[in-house]
């Protein structure tokens, strides 16, 4: 009896995956799910039972049904922060508004757009009471395709964006009350 223990303490411990339709589930997986004819249901809440989950882990999904996207727990287990993971999102925003000196002509000016774009998305000056203390932002600068779509050309000329977001720009004239620049961000 103690023989056919060991070995199945012995067999539990070498293979701590768990496969459904495998028998060699991924190493680097805890659940191997193969199928080429069904998917996998998790766990469909509405918006207030969601709310009424005691403590949920961070990166708990669940799909929700009043807002009709997959949603996960982005903040911890005392505060959590129901994100919608929405493939309908937006696959382009316009930057946020940031200052340009434009007081003196000046050349070789430089800005790094997406740092300038995190730090506001990451500390908001106000929020409702209900919103996650952070706006959800790319975390990568090379998640992001940077543009400028337009700009007054009186005052702002060779600009350019390289791929990490960083702008650089000539500035060649006082701004007016009509200055401009576009900048437009597009999910890569």
């Amino acid at each position: 009896m103690m023989k056919n223990l060991f070995l199945l303490f012995i067999t539990s411990i070498g293979f701590a995956q768990v496969g459904i339709n495998t028998e060699n589930p991924d190493p680097s997986s805890s659940l191997d799910i193969k199928s080429s004819t069904t998917g996998i249901l998790i766990p469909r809440l509405t918006s207030n039972e969601i709310k009424n989950i005691i403590q949920p882990a961070n990166a708990l999904m669940v799909y929700d049904l009043t807002k009709k996207c997959l949603s996960q727990n982005i903040g911890t287990k005392d505060l959590p922060e129901w994100f919608c993971l929405n493939a309908n999102t937006n696959k382009s925003f316009y930057m946020p508004s940031i200052p340009f000196e434009t007081s003196s002509s000046k050349t070789a000016q430089q800005k790094d757009l997406y740092s300038l774009y995190v730090k506001q998305f990451a500390t908001p000056l106000a929020k409702s009471p209900s919103s996650p203390s952070a706006v959800p932002y790319y975390l990568s600068k090379q998640d992001l395709f940077y543009y400028i779509l337009d700009a007054d050309t009186k005052v702002f000329k060779n600009i350019k964006i390289d791929d990490n977001g960083i702008m650089t720009y000539d500035v060649v004239a006082n701004a007016t009350d009509y200055t401009f620049i576009n900048i437009l961000f597009v999910v890569k």
